[in-house]
């Protein structure tokens, strides 16, 4: 089946608008619906950048980390420095970090190790019973790198 960069990014934007309104919700139930479904968000928008920066790409891979891999030094360099440049305007991120650490003592801001918790949070929140760690601190930081590398490609 043939399909655009487009159709992906608008399939993303639903995840992440589906994943902004449950987590407004006191509901804890719903806050981990709402997290699997960001998740698979950035995991959508990641292949929406591939494509349009590979419209002849295949998109058969849920590995965030991987797709992220295949993009350019100067791409990864940039989703990098936005995503450098939001968290860095956190408030209080060197006491999250710190109770984050807490429960996940090798967390790190590190790009590529985000990366690799969405794709284990994907999981992770979808099969909570099973008392997986997962964590999604993150989200928007990471999400605003890929719409802004979006936004920036030809």
């Amino acid at each position: 089946m043939k399909y655009t960069w487009k159709e992906i990014f608008k399939q993303a934007k639903r995840f992440h608008k589906s994943s902004y309104l449950l987590n407004q919700n006191e509901d804890p139930d719903l806050k981990i619906v709402s997290w699997s479904n960001g998740a698979f968000a950035l995991e959508l928008y990641f292949k929406a950048l591939n494509l349009k920066l590979n419209p002849k790409a295949k998109i058969f891979n849920h590995k965030i980390n991987e797709i992220f891999k295949k993009f350019s030094i100067e791409i990864q360099n940039n989703l990098k420095d936005v995503y450098k440049n939001e968290i860095n305007q956190r408030p209080h991120l060197a006491e999250e970090i710190k109770q984050i650490k807490q429960i996940l003592p090798d967390f790190s801001i590190d790009y590529e190790y985000q990366l690799e918790y969405i794709e284990k949070s994907f999981i992770s929140f979808r099969y909570i019973y099973e008392k997986n760690k997962a964590v999604l601190m993150f989200y928007n930081e990471i999400r605003n790198s890929v719409i802004t590398e979006i936004k920036r490609a030809i």
